[in-house]
């Protein structure tokens, strides 16, 4: 059973599982960042005090993931030096890198289990799919909304484009849930949880969506059966046809605020190529004078912008890595991205269908991730909290499947 992975006996133990638990719980809900502090510093603490009694064997970052994040910390953090705003960019270091390690570290540590990789799946499933359903009912019936309307679920990170992150997350995890599921009767369930989310993404009406969907669905299938990938390809071509998501396909790409926009972000990093604007995610919106790099763009390009306000964010995790980094450490980041998807690919390669499945599902939940991040400003806390959990799964599974950590018991 599941909840055998928690002795009784090890209160502390349990308690950070409790803590972790209610962060995965609250994190789609607003207004509880109060909360998610007490989560977190509370199994900080418990976590320390485990440690320096020796009650707890610690597993150290020996990934392939290490030297990456480390050189990219060191990177930004030198990179305060030059940024524009810099009492931003420290907070925002802190904020958005120092708080997930200090998560993704908890999470390795605690939930390294098969048992509990499991029963962390089913908090994130119901923490998701309970919000899915709340905020399609309020939507939906409460509200009063038509269906023709955007599913919104709420302001908080969960717009329109950004709350398809969390489900196909959801998703996948739901398909590693049903390939590994040794009781027939839980099977009908987890299908069951597929409706609430598929039905979201498709009322979100969100291009990035459907294409992170598509994409990372057949690298599912092309991995674990490819003679599907025809009946998926017919059913997502169904979806397309008769849903309004062919209307949101139309249109000039040429004048898409999109591109514009990046090309504006483009002309910035043309300023700060080396260290880039700072880390601060508020430099690039209130820091720079965004008007004159407008006049700029439709000078040079001879296009004009889109609109009379320019967007306070670059609207694409690449550039906007680019340009708060500068080059190196956008090479950094994408050193990071791929270490983290070579080791998925190498677990993927073992006999063990437990880390064959969940190798599959958290590399394809990073190919959406990384498919949406192409064209939605991904770095919120909601969203980096989910890419966190990716990375700790990964991380997970690297433990599970490494010689070097025997020592440590799989399915407890």
């Amino acid at each position: 059973m599941i909840f055998q992975a928690f002795k009784r006996e090890n209160y502390a133990a349990n308690l950070i599982v409790f803590f972790l638990s209610v962060y995965v719980l609250i994190n789609p809900l607003p207004h509880t960042t109060t909360i998610q502090g007490i989560c977190l510093y509370a199994s900080l603490l418990l976590f320390l005090g485990m440690r320096g009694s020796k009650a707890v064997k610690v597993f150290h970052g020996k990934t392939p993931l290490f030297f990456p994040t480390i050189l990219f910390v060191s990177w930004i953090l030198l990179g305060v030096l030059f940024a524009v705003d810099r009492q931003n960019s420290m907070h925002d270091i802190y904020a958005h890198v120092f708080r997930y390690i200090i998560l993704c570290i908890l999470f390795v540590n605690v939930f390294f289990t098969r048992n509990r990789v499991r029963f962390l799946s089913g908090v994130i499933l119901f923490s998701v799919v309970s919000f899915v359903i709340y905020s399609l009912v309020d939507f939906y019936v409460v509200r009063g909304n038509g269906i023709e309307e955007r599913f919104f679920g709420n302001s908080h990170g969960m717009t329109y484009n950004l709350v398809s992150i969390p489900i196909i997350f959801s998703f996948f995890l739901v398909l590693c849930n049903l390939l590994i599921a040794k009781k027939k009767y839980f099977r009908p369930l987890y299908i069951l949880l597929l409706v609430p989310l598929v039905s979201a993404l498709v009322l979100t009406q969100a291009r990035s969506a459907f294409i992170a969907l598509v994409i990372s669905s057949v690298t599912f299938l092309l991995f674990y059966r490819k003679n599907l990938i025809p009946i998926i390809v017919v059913i997502f071509a169904a979806i397309f046809i008769f849903t309004p998501f062919k209307d949101r396909f139309s249109g000039n790409i040429t004048t898409n605020l999109r591109l514009n926009h990046n090309l504006l972000v483009l002309e910035v990093v043309k300023d700060y190529p080396l260290a880039g604007i700072g880390f601060g995610m508020e430099t690039f919106g209130y820091s720079l004078d965004l008007n004159s790099y407008k006049n700029k763009l439709e000078r040079t390009y001879n296009t004009q912008y889109g609109q009379e306000v320019v967007l306070i964010d670059p609207h694409n995790m690449y550039t906007d890595i680019l340009v708060r980094t500068g080059l190196p450490g956008f090479v950094l980041y994408l050193w990071f991205i791929l270490a983290l998807f070579r080791m998925l690919l190498k677990i993927r390669r073992s006999e063990d269908i437990f880390l064959r499945a969940w190798s599959l599902g958290v590399a394809s939940s990073l190919v959406a991730y990384c498919i949406i991040g192409f064209f939605e400003p991904v770095f919120s806390h909601v969203h980096e909290f989910y890419f966190a959990l990716m990375v700790s799964l990964a991380a997970i599974l690297w433990k599970q499947h490494s010689p070097e950590s025997a020592n440590f018991p799989r399915n407890q």
